[in-house]
């Protein structure tokens, strides 16, 4: 018997500890074992929404580990194979939508990935009648400065960051205030390209040397969700 066990999310306890389990069982019985993993090709998924590189490392770690106490005999593969045709299509996809009921109709090859897509955002936000307009993009700030002060004060590389008093803010990637790093903080605008992150005191952080990220905190996006899940469809 050829099986193949889905195992992108190895964070994930105790599914993918379960998941080895049954991989092992079927070699065990001399089944063609083949494990599905990730490699941190998705923009996002379920577990790692804003793709935080340590995320994506420690889920990683953690799959090799898993993967040393199985069989040799089974065999490892990677579920992120896109052609360029493949691809092609993805750009193509619309991602955004203004009802639950036009999501729903969204298929790919016969696959119902609309309605994947709304369960994810559903499951995400805890709301069955979630706003698709309002969760229908991600926006992603580049830092250029973050202050050693009290307050913080965070200077985005964009111009206009766009944000309101009150938003929240997801930060990864900073070199230096490492301190800040993979945390969410509610923030205070300060003008068109700088927001004070609410009651944090930085003046004895290490000091910002470059690079990170500000996700502004929607949990997931349609966007995201769909590409994902047009992704996934090419496993069935």
């Amino acid at each position: 018997m050829n099986v193949v066990v889905f195992a992108a999310y190895a964070i994930n306890s105790p599914h993918f500890e379960t998941e080895l389990d049954l991989a092992h069982t079927h070699a065990d019985k001399g089944d063609h074992v083949t494990i599905l993993t990730c490699s941190g090709e998705l923009e996002s998924c379920d577990p790692n929404p804003y793709h935080d590189a340590p995320r994506c490392a420690k889920c990683m770690g953690k799959r090799d580990c898993g993967l040393k106490l199985i069989p040799p005999s089974i065999v490892t593969e990677p579920f992120y194979r896109l052609t360029d045709e493949d691809r092609h299509e993805l750009d193509q996809l619309q991602t955004q939508y203004d009802s639950h009921e036009a999501l729903k109709k969204l298929t790919i090859g016969g696959f119902d990935i609309g309605f994947a897509v709304l369960s994810s955002l559903i499951s995400k936000m805890r709301d069955p009648e979630v706003d698709l307009v309002t969760h229908a993009l991600f926006k992603k700030l580049g830092i250029s400065n973050i202050t050693q002060a009290n307050p913080a004060v965070v200077t985005t590389v964009q111009s206009a960051h766009e944000l309101v008093t009150g938003d929240e803010i997801h930060i990864t990637g900073v070199v230096g205030m490492t301190e800040v790093n993979d945390l969410t903080f509610t923030i205070t605008v300060v003008d068109a390209d700088e927001f004070s992150l609410d009651g944090i005191d930085s003046t004895a952080f290490g000091a910002y040397v470059s690079d990170g990220d500000a996700f502004l905190v929607i949990t997931k996006t349609v966007s995201d969700v769909v590409q994902t899940n047009y992704i996934l469809t090419f496993l069935n």
